[in-house]
């Protein structure tokens, strides 16, 4: 999981949002035709609800990936740690975190 403070390393965020990029290609190789989430709440709430039981689903699939999509979106804009409002640091670093916690719930095949 990552910590967003605002001491990293200046190229952190930049790794972040390359390493997001990244991942959410990934899951998009196995997202399943006709499963959709409604928007990014919907996909939060969907990925806390897997972290919370334990669980994987088709719906986690895309809603991680969607949640990510949308947690790396808001950070686009800014080109360092430093640069990023502090209303947006607390709730950047729970969704980065919440993002640690759900990626270890699904083992994708090492064919990524």
């Amino acid at each position: 999981a990552y910590a967003l403070n605002r001491t990293p390393d200046i190229n952190y965020l930049e790794a972040y949002k390359s390493a997001s990029a990244s991942v959410e290609t990934a899951l998009g190789k196995y997202v399943k035709p006709g499963v959709t989430v409604a928007d990014a709440k919907d996909a939060k709430a969907a990925v806390q609800d897997a972290v919370r039981t334990r669980t994987w689903s088709d719906k986690t699939t895309v809603a991680l990936q969607t949640y990510i999509h949308s947690t790396t979106a808001e950070l686009q804009p800014y080109a360092s740690v430093d640069n990023v409002p502090t209303d947006l640091v607390s709730n950047a670093r729970n969704d980065i975190y919440l993002i640690g916690e759900a990626l270890p719930l699904r083992t994708l095949p090492s064919t990524m």
